[in-house]
């Protein structure tokens, strides 16, 4: 299918103008952020819970304070533990999952678990706050 010039120039400045408005969307580095979901098998309340919640505030600034690390968050269910944590980038990620800091973290919050952990790697797509 032949398009004319104006249409041309046309979808060109809807593409634009979806861009400007996608930003937001956007990491500091101009791409879309991914969220990492992690389930981690830790009861909240039990001892565990406690030394894991510990585990969790001495090493959030540190988490917080890699590079592409934009947000984390804690959540607690009934029988475990969600982190949900956003990233400028997969390489972002990888670089910290790859650092000291996550060589430190991972294995002590391992020791804590009562099952398998499930984690997701997500690109977000929309985002709203009030």
């Amino acid at each position: 299918m032949y398009c004319s010039g104006k249409e041309r120039r046309r979808t060109r400045k809807r593409i634009e103008r979806t861009l400007r408005h996608e930003s937001a969307r956007l990491g500091q580095n101009g791409f879309y952020m991914i969220v990492r979901i992690v389930q981690l098998p830790i009861t909240p309340g039990s001892e565990n819970g406690q030394k894991f919640e510990a585990l969790f505030q001495e090493y959030k600034t540190a988490i917080l304070g890699t590079v592409g690390c934009q947000r984390i968050q804690l959540l607690a269910a009934d029988t475990c533990y969600f982190t949900y944590s956003w990233w400028d980038s997969e390489t972002d990620l990888n670089a910290y999952r790859d650092s000291t800091t996550f060589g430190v973290v991972w294995p002590k919050t391992k020791a804590l678990f009562s099952g398998k952990p499930l984690a997701w790697t997500c690109n977000s797509l929309e985002n709203m706050t009030k």
